[in-house]
């Protein structure tokens, strides 16, 4: 589950990057694919994080 997770992400990424116009070679192209995806899959890490700390903290709301 977790591949099929990833490999949404890096289609996701792919998609985002197409639309941006001021890439103008291939290597570009994939570096700014990898960073958003790699945004992209640090946010879910922090997400996950925060949520199981506050499933240990009831006070937090």
């Amino acid at each position: 589950m977790n591949k099929e997770i990833s490999k949404h992400v890096l289609e996701l990424a792919k998609h985002t990057a197409i639309r941006a116009h001021f890439l103008s070679t291939k290597e570009e192209f994939v570096m700014y694919s990898l960073a958003i995806y790699s945004a992209i899959m640090w946010g879910k890490k922090i997400d996950s994080e925060n949520n199981r700390i506050r499933q240990k903290d009831k006070s937090v709301k």
